[in-house]
């Protein structure tokens, strides 16, 4: 912002300061801003339960939170924003509790990139429902919450990494 001042005579002989503002425009810039939280939308719609949150559990770091409750198995786990699905994994069928090595114990997932370094990760599903490279809108179906890897029953695991490193999913959750 520019600010400018010009002293000129007024019509009684006096002298009278008129201050003239400018604004310069920022500079127009293709990066988008940084994440700043509080934007994502819940990954399981009509369960809000959480079996595990973040942090220290069973002597090491638990990087997401484990969303569960009755009825859960199938119900469809939802993007928590728009982005592209960046990774999946669909190889593992045992879809019942326990603990297989499928996908270092994450079993079926889907991650989606949503910009300025934020990735969500979609963990222990019976199936997914993107292929690597889709677009998608917060609510698009992204799988099915299941049992699949080391699990200790049907839930869903959400994770947020941001500018990689996994972060508090309450953090940026609406």
């Amino acid at each position: 912002m520019n600010c400018i001042s010009e002293t000129t005579p007024d019509e009684n002989g006096g002298k009278t300061t008129k201050t003239t503002t400018t604004t310069t425009k920022p500079p127009v810039t293709t990066e988008p801003p940084a994440y700043t939280g509080g934007k994502l939308a819940w990954p399981a719609p009509g369960f809000y339960y959480i079996s595990s949150p973040f942090g220290s559990r069973w002597g090491r770091n638990h990087n997401g939170i484990d969303i569960a409750g009755g009825g859960i198995q199938g119900a469809s786990a939802t993007a928590a924003a728009s982005g592209t699905v960046t990774k999946i994994y669909t190889g593992c069928s045992h879809n019942y509790k326990g603990f297989c090595g499928c996908n270092y114990g994450w079993g079926n997932y889907v991650m989606v990139s949503h910009g300025n370094g934020l990735v969500t990760l979609y963990a222990h599903l019976q199936a997914v429902s993107v292929s690597v490279g889709d677009s998608v809108g917060t609510g698009t179906v992204v799988g099915k919450i299941g049992c699949t890897g080391n699990s200790t029953g049907f839930h869903l695991h959400f994770g947020v990494i941001s500018n990689g490193s996994y972060v508090n999913p309450l953090n940026y959750l609406n």
